[in-house]
């Protein structure tokens, strides 16, 4: 998680500048969370795990309106601070959580429910299975009856262009400050160039 950490923190602005396109299937999430509304009305709850600059809440109030609370979790403080500039005060809250520790999920959260919980681009960064995992059981817990959980996965491997940016550890570990120990990977561990 360190390796995430020194990148976001050093690089929060330019990473931030390609993340402003909505992705695809965020419409779906969306489709998704209307059609398990109740006719109730009430004031849908947004939990945004890995939040990044608040793109994804600026997404939601453009296609659903102003009317729902939004709370958006990240570790990186710098990609919280681009958040809070776009998002304003009043638009919902954010907090710094490492999502790597014991709970993963910050304890300001409490018991709340929330109507739609989103982890998007964020798994791929948590090592170990163990660790996800504990991630997706947390936030179940947080889901309120007839919620939605909304997972994306990045899978790079797919693609040819992103498998050329793959960094070997071997190689990794002569630059780096603080070298990655081999057998802490899992299977499937990997760095990518940025």
């Amino acid at each position: 998680m360190e390796i995430n950490r020194s990148f976001y923190e050093g690089r929060a602005a330019a990473f931030s500048d390609t993340r402003k396109e909505p992705w695809p299937g965020w419409a779906r999430v969306l489709r998704a969370l209307e059609a398990g509304r109740s006719a109730s009305g009430a004031v849908p709850s947004l939990l945004d795990i890995g939040c990044g600059n608040g793109r994804f809440a600026t997404y939601f109030e453009q296609r659903w309106g102003p009317d729902f609370r939004y709370v958006g979790v990240d570790a990186s403080a710098a990609l919280l601070e681009l958040a809070r500039t776009r998002l304003g005060p009043e638009r919902g809250e954010l907090l710094a959580a490492d999502l790597t520790a014991r709970p993963s999920l910050p304890p300001e959260l409490g018991r709340r429910c929330f109507d739609l919980i989103v982890v998007f681009g964020v798994l791929h960064h948590l090592p170990g299975l163990a660790t996800r995992r504990r991630l997706l059981s947390e936030a179940a817990e947080l889901l309120a009856p007839g919620g939605l959980l909304a997972l994306a996965f990045w899978r790079f491997g797919r693609f040819e262009r992103f498998r050329r940016r793959i960094v070997p550890w071997a190689e990794y570990n002569r630059a780096a400050e603080r070298a990655v120990d081999p057998s802490d990977l899992e299977t499937g561990d990997h760095l990518l160039a940025w």
